[in-house]
């Protein structure tokens, strides 16, 4: 022997190290929200949670931009979503209206 402690190397499986660019799609994917967009890469890389994802966002100003881009994009669709329903809404009342029974006449 020589002395020296035998080198004892991991032989684990080393997880595939997320790149800037699989974080950005994951969160445009899951509309800015960090937990969806966690999900989204444990599928895809194995492991992966909310905690991480918001570590890349604190290090990298332009997935903050991504997260406020896609939010907004997501607010100006339901708001779209919601005035056209609001279009529809008084035509819908009066088919409902229309649709209730009648109060039966009165015999006097």
């Amino acid at each position: 022997m020589n002395g020296l402690a035998p080198c004892r190397s991991s032989h684990r499986a080393m997880k595939p190290k997320l790149k800037l660019q699989h974080v950005e799609d994951a969160l445009r994917q899951a509309g800015g929200i960090t937990s969806a967009a966690a999900k989204i890469l444990e599928a895809a890389y194995g492991s992966c949670t909310p905690r991480t994802v918001r570590n890349y966002v604190k290090r990298h100003p332009r997935l903050a931009e991504v997260i406020e881009e896609t939010v907004e994009l997501n607010l100006d669709t339901a708001e779209s979503q919601l005035m056209t329903l609001n279009d529809f809404l008084p035509l819908l009342a009066l088919r409902n209206i229309e649709a209730l029974p009648r109060p039966a006449d009165d015999a006097r």
